[in-house]
């Protein structure tokens, strides 16, 4: 008999554009199963990784995500709404079970949707080996990594994904961030000169939801939202991690590049491809066989080739309007059956050789995509004071530190193990002048990650230093690179925003009187 639907579309999650989209209830009277699921554009039996929020009594994992049903993503923190969709269901099942005439009709129904049952609240987001129930898909993969209940998979919450993502290090609070703003010069914001600000930050993937939600929906058609870049109220700190200023150096620049290429398409392919474009499906490929037999007997002409070049025979016979006197077709022809017979000889050798001529290529130049900004610095620090001296020395260890890999576990001390690691800190850089305003004349920078870090120790040529080993003078060379391309959209005071994406750190607003990015 199989699945009954009791409810279409009868439950919208809140988990924004990527949520999974509609869920209806469903019985199924020969098994007793009963669940909430995920409704794709042709059903709910058809499509891949599709969402079970609730199974027999029990909400899964797929739910626990919904900031609908559980506070913060806590299997612990069930909203009210998420303990009225449960009973409800629960009676529905119950209700249809009732309606088909029960037991003596040899319906059957989960215990859980049993009236005595009704009313209890059960999550069920267990790892492998826990008791049985219903463990989430790997989204966007369906039944290759689909768990049997009681039984989590490579990605389930269950596993606590999350934890590996915290990465946390055991002094970079007490490093950057309790002690303030580090400036060089020391006095810099008294001098009331203009400035960098390069602002520190824990990195998170932008597109970590599309694993760990049915993240995928929707992205083939509408393309996939990009998230934040940082990561904000982590367990030791919120928001910036630490911040220096320093000098705008010598030669600043920036280069804005996208990348285009040469592309060629001669008039048979366009053809073909048109033809292609104009009769897809099984219609047309009988269209241009007929066409291509109706060509041959005109003609008296015959062609042994296996199906699948025939049919692309067909096709170029098709595009050329089945007229096997066209130059490009019968070079064409002639091609195909060469190859047939494992001569590999281009149509466009045959024209050349044999007649002199080629095809027009159609040669253009086409978009092939944005590309990534770098940008370089240098600076030399000479401290003038003790108190100086610390400051260029923690600037020097908040770019080194803060661009270095990180690893799990770093309570445990250096060199303890890690099974993964995590991304470096990335950076936010600001031209500011005086007051902290942005400056209008030069370019805006995305969020970017520091490839690279140069320090020169002796960089007169000699070692130079005072009291206790402390060098004399220091140069440093920074290397960024954006983690985003720039889009002309960018270039507006909009800045993208709702209830599950907050880009305000990672964009800069662009005025009307700004250069941009």
């Amino acid at each position: 008999m199989g699945y009954k639907i009791l409810k279409d579309e009868y439950y919208e999650p809140g988990l924004g554009p990527l949520g999974p989209g509609l869920l209806g209830i469903r019985y199924d009277p020969d098994t007793g199963d009963y669940e909430l699921k995920q409704k794709s554009a042709l059903g709910y039996d058809v499509g891949i990784g599709l969402a079970i929020f609730f199974k027999n009594g029990s909400w899964t994992s797929d739910a626990v995500r919904d900031p609908k049903l559980f506070e913060d993503g806590d299997l612990n923190k069930p909203t009210q709404l998420a303990k009225d969709l449960s009973i409800d269901i629960n009676k529905k099942a119950y209700a249809a079970y009732q309606t088909l005439g029960g037991s003596a009709k040899g319906n059957k129904i989960n215990a859980a949707a049993q009236p005595q049952n009704q009313g209890r609240f059960i999550v069920n987001n267990a790892p492998a080996g826990a008791q049985p129930g219903i463990a989430s898909a790997f989204p966007g993969v369906g039944s290759a990594l689909s768990a049997p209940p009681g039984q989590g998979n490579f990605l389930d919450p269950g596993l606590n994904l999350k934890d590996y993502k915290n990465f946390e290090s055991t002094n970079e609070k007490k490093l950057f961030k309790d002690i303030g703003i580090l400036k060089y010069p020391k006095d810099i914001l008294e001098n009331q000169q203009d400035t960098l600000h390069i602002t520190m930050f824990r990195y998170r993937a932008p597109l970590e939801d599309l694993f760990e939600a049915k993240g995928f929906v929707g992205i083939f058609t509408g393309g996939v939202q990009r998230n934040s870049a940082i990561l904000r109220n982590s367990a030791l700190l919120k928001d910036s991690i630490g911040s220096v200023i320093l000098p705008i150096p010598a030669g600043i620049s920036d280069s804005n590049n996208v990348e285009w290429g040469d592309d060629r398409m001669n008039n048979m392919t366009m053809a073909a491809t048109g033809y292609v474009g104009n009769n897809l499906g099984f219609v047309g490929i009988q269209q241009a066989l007929t066409g291509l037999g109706n060509a041959l007997a005109q003609n008296k002409a015959n062609l042994n080739l296996p199906t699948g070049a025939t049919n692309q025979a067909a096709i170029l016979i098709g595009a050329g309007g089945f007229d096997l006197n066209n130059p490009d077709v019968k070079a064409a022809i002639m091609s195909l059956v060469l190859k047939n017979a494992q001569f590999n000889v281009s149509p466009e050798s045959i024209l050349a050789r044999g007649a002199g001529i080629v095809p027009n290529s159609n040669l253009e130049l086409l978009f092939r995509g944005p590309t990534l900004r770098q940008f370089q610095f240098a600076y030399r620090f000479s401290p003038r004071s003790e108190p100086e001296a610390a400051d260029v020395r923690r600037i020097i260890r908040f770019f080194k530190q803060g661009s270095a890999a990180r690893k799990l576990n770093a309570t445990q001390g250096a060199g303890y193990r890690s099974v993964f690691l995590g991304s470096p800190n990335v950076f936010k850089l600001e031209y500011k002048t005086v007051g902290g305003k942005s400056i209008a004349g030069v370019n805006k920078f995305k969020i970017c990650a520091l490839q690279g870090v140069s320090v020169n120790y002796a960089p007169d040529g000699q070692w130079s230093a005072y009291e206790e080993g402390q060098p004399v003078s220091y140069t440093m060379s920074l290397g960024f690179q954006e983690i985003e391309p720039i889009y002309e959209s960018d270039y507006q005071d909009n800045i993208f925003k709702n209830d599950n994406y907050d880009l305000s750190n990672d964009y800069t607003k662009i005025t009307d009187d700004d250069i941009g990015y």
